[in-house]
């Protein structure tokens, strides 16, 4: 892997990662991390957290299908130049990251169960509605 040094004029988007710990009985605190495909063109090779830009669409999730409001998640941040939208929709595309990159899928069922990966393809398959 190559270090990239070339200065970079445009402006920075938002973005969003996960970082994901565990602390293991008998091998203390985990990190969990991707190794991106060597191919890549970006970073190939190298270990990363699973994260990435901000989509228009994150900040459209209704509020309704979050626990919190987005001046809580805004609070969360601890970055006051940013709005709650704004917020709101980078706590959005951690999760949605998350879930796209590796498949963890941090979220929960209005009735408060955990969501499940396996009943989400169940219902995905292909000629299920």
């Amino acid at each position: 892997m190559e270090l990239n040094t070339a200065v970079v004029m445009t402006p920075p988007r938002d973005a969003a990662t996960v970082l994901l710990l565990r602390d293991h009985d008998r091998h203390g605190l985990q990190v969990f991390m991707l190794r991106r495909h060597s191919d890549s063109a970006v970073l190939g090779g190298a270990y990363v957290f699973p994260g990435g830009k901000l989509d228009e669409a994150d900040r459209q999730v209704a509020d309704h299908h979050l626990d919190q409001t987005p001046a809580q998640l805004h609070a969360l941040l601890a970055e006051p130049e940013l709005n709650p939208e704004q917020a709101k929709g980078l706590y959005v595309a951690a999760l949605r990251e998350a879930f796209e990159e590796c498949g963890v899928l941090l979220a929960r069922h209005a009735a408060g169960l955990d969501a499940s990966w396996a009943r989400f393809k169940k219902r995905s398959a292909p000629g299920r509605t």
